[in-house]
């Protein structure tokens, strides 16, 4: 996810062929339509106040290479990870992949239990999961849009404006 722009500067939309094997010009973004750019870090994944209402009781960790549910050959760009005790706090992944894997990878998640529906502009999936040990939930969310996917694991937090908030600041116009 380095750039967002191509290699050569002079190129212009990627080629397939179609049935024909006549080149077709690959899907590129309306004119105007904001484009991806990840987060310079934890503390820019989201709006100063939401993440201030989400954690100022919970301090960030370091992530340690977390493994969450992605797309085959989908690649870490950015972890963050938030905990206080053993039960409150969460996880938010940045991966880069294909926007065909992305939505390949849906059905995993659905097979998984989770439900998904359009929204932001892409595909939200949410599952949620009572712990066995403490009377906490955790809400795992996913979110694929463009060449983009993000997992959001919560326990213990209300964290309903979070992934809307996050979609806003990475995808401004």
């Amino acid at each position: 996810m380095t750039g967002c722009a191509p290699s050569d500067p002079g190129a212009g939309p990627s080629k397939t062929a179609d049935a024909s094997g006549t080149p077709t010009p690959s899907p590129t973004p309306e004119p105007g339509s904001p484009a991806f750019a990840l987060p310079a870090g934890c503390t820019a994944i989201a709006s100063t106040a939401t993440l201030t209402a989400l954690f100022t009781d919970i301090p960030s960790r370091p992530a340690n290479g977390l493994t969450r549910p992605a797309p085959a050959g989908a690649s870490k760009s950015l972890e963050c990870s938030w905990f206080a005790g053993d039960t409150t706090g969460g996880d938010v992944i940045y991966y880069s992949t294909t926007a065909a894997a992305g939505q390949a990878y849906l059905t995993v998640m659905q097979a998984n239990g989770f439900t998904c529906t359009a929204a932001l502009g892409g595909t939200r999936c949410d599952k949620t999961t009572p712990s066995t040990q403490y009377p906490v939930d955790t809400v795992e969310t996913t979110f694929t849009r463009d060449n983009v996917w993000i997992y959001v694991s919560m326990t213990n937090v209300d964290a309903a404006a979070l992934l809307p908030d996050m979609v806003a600041t990475a995808w401004a116009a």
